[in-house]
């Protein structure tokens, strides 16, 4: 079943991705009036579709690719004045090309806008407050404690608790200065990130690179293990109550 539910999903995947892409040919085609003959989704046989005003939109066999055939698109075509004013044939070099860019282009753009609704209801991010210093760490050789929020890294204020983490890691094995809000009052000390190897190239050429990063050993502030209890269960049954 998870052959069948992976393919499944990679088949809805592949058709958003296509529809965005092909959506791209469409609308700019449409903007520059060349007649849009077929919308397909798959390659291959027609399974079903239906015709709205000159575009037959089709659903094709193959679930992996799609097209837009545009009116004119053949140069060797012959066709009447009429009709060359609907056609590809009829649309100026730079028309053309953007016609042509605008599916790569909505490919590129469309993750922005993805991006932005799945955050838009996000109104809290994790603060720059630690919550774990780990043993022998650079962080416990900077007199770090849990409890401290940092406000600035070097000199420039950080905002949540992964901005700080990517200013850290930028700098590894460089000393550093943290500004420490520790129970109201501005603590300044200083600690150098241990050097750790991060992501490694699969690229022939750059296979001896490594992505280095910085880490000082601290780990952030979770939410309370609050227990929230179901009538009868192993929980219920050995005696733990609700919050």
């Amino acid at each position: 079943m998870s052959i069948f539910t992976g393919i499944f999903y990679f088949i809805i995947l592949a058709g958003i991705l296509v529809f965005i892409h092909e959506g791209g040919h469409f609308l700019a085609a449409k903007l520059f009036k060349v007649r849009v003959l077929t919308f397909s989704l798959g390659m291959g046989p027609k399974i079903f579709g239906f015709k709205k005003g000159d575009t037959d939109y089709i659903i094709s066999a193959i679930p992996v690719g799609g097209y837009v055939k545009l009116f004119g698109d053949d140069p060797s075509e012959e066709l009447s004045n009429e009709e060359i004013s609907l056609s590809m044939q009829g649309i100026s070099p730079y028309k053309k090309a953007i016609i042509y860019i605008a599916g790569p282009a909505m490919n590129l753009i469309f993750p922005v806008f993805l991006y932005f609704f799945m955050f838009l209801n996000q109104n809290m991010v994790p603060p720059a407050e630690i919550g774990m210093i780990i043993e022998n760490s650079p962080a416990q050789k900077a007199d770090l404690q849990p409890g401290d929020i940092v406000t600035k890294v070097n000199g420039s204020a950080v905002y949540s608790w992964n901005h700080m983490v990517e200013k850290i890691s930028s700098m590894p094995g460089k000393k550093i200065e943290l500004q420490i809000n520790r129970e109201g009052k501005t603590v300044t000390t200083f600690v150098t990130p241990k050097t750790i190897d991060g992501m490694k190239y699969d690229i022939p050429i750059l296979s001896h690179l490594k992505d280095k990063k910085g880490q000082i050993g601290i780990v952030g502030v979770y939410a309370n293990t609050i227990v929230g209890i179901e009538y009868n269960s192993p929980a219920y049954k050995n005696g733990l109550s609700n919050f």
